[in-house]
């Protein structure tokens, strides 16, 4: 399967109709029921300070001990969330081709002024005024420096699907290609033949793993990207749609279909499925601290020992 074929995949959220492009040109639409939110992205910045977003507008936080709905910003759907504390957070999505970044200040979410007019992705940053978006539509990645958005990256990669850094200075994006940024400039990268990633994560500038479609998964060691685990075009073929780990022997993966998949620094291996549902997003804050979220109501939480099923009234 050639790239600009995996490069068909991707992920809009527009309106609270999911639509799914995947490997192979079959497409499948959803419209979650009102009453069932679907939740497409989750993010914290400690154990008592997680962020959980999805359809509709809606927004959760935990502080430890349960999660509370947040005030509304609007109506249509986030796709991703990241922050660096409870006062400090973003999320980003679309409704029909128009993009939108909205700030939490602790009491209110308010747009951010000059946000992207195009279709946003996902989101990640090193700080408050150094912040990244991506766009299915720009050809480049968006970067906000707390007061105006800038479109770098433009020529080095397109179709961007998300965006990772260690620091300021060592930024990843990736898509049907994978560019890094040195703190200077934006150059491509060499990578794996037909793959076409769809997050990434790392422990380090020389630790980085790259995930998607038919749930390859890609690492970077510093000095060249390779495969950790093949593309699989199979009748049970999949994609991967988030990653992130609580160290180098410790990573999780998760995609479509309920798959789970987890890396222990020698060799990535399936988990006992959760859910059969789609799942969109993973995060946590220590090996005994991860939450993944998805579709139909999906939310988990794994203490170090089973994954529990999260109920938020």
């Amino acid at each position: 399967m050639s790239r600009s074929r995996l490069a068909t995949f991707f992920l809009i959220t527009c309106c609270a109709l999911m639509v799914f492009v995947l490997p192979g040109c079959l497409t499948k639409s959803v419209s979650p029921p009102a009453d069932v939110p679907w939740y497409l992205g989750v993010y914290g910045s400690a154990p008592n300070d997680v962020f959980l977003v999805g359809t509709a507008g809606r927004v959760w936080h935990f502080n430890g001990w349960r999660w509370t709905s947040l005030p509304r910003r609007r109506s249509e759907a986030y796709s991703a969330v990241w922050s660096t504390s409870y006062r400090d957070a973003y999320a980003v999505g679309c409704a029909n081709g128009q993009g939108y970044v909205d700030h939490f200040d602790g009491t209110t979410w308010r747009t951010v002024q000059g946000s992207p007019a195009q279709g946003t992705r996902s989101i990640w940053g090193s700080s408050g005024h150094d912040v990244y978006v991506t766009s299915w539509t720009d050809s480049g990645l968006l970067h906000f420096d707390g007061t105006d958005w800038t479109l770098v990256a433009q020529g080095v990669i397109t179709s961007i699907s998300g965006v990772w850094g260690s620091s300021a200075t060592d930024v990843f994006a990736v898509g049907s290609d994978i560019a890094h940024f040195d703190g200077r400039t934006w150059s491509t990268q060499a990578t794996p033949d037909n793959f076409y990633a769809n997050a990434v994560w790392g422990t380090s500038a020389t630790d980085v793993f790259a995930v998607g479609g038919a749930g390859a998964v890609a690492h970077y060691d510093g000095t060249k990207w390779s495969l950790q685990r093949e593309l699989d075009f199979g009748p049970d073929r999949f994609n991967l749609f988030a990653v992130w780990g609580s160290s180098a022997r410790d990573v999780y993966a998760v995609g479509g279909n309920g798959w789970l998949l987890h890396f222990d620094g020698t060799q990535w291996s399936a988990q006992t499925k959760p859910t059969g549902n789609d799942l969109y997003s993973v995060w946590g804050s220590s090996a005994n601290d991860v939450t993944i979220a998805g579709a139909n109501g999906s939310l988990f939480h794994f203490n170090g020992q089973s994954w529990t099923a999260v109920r938020i009234h």
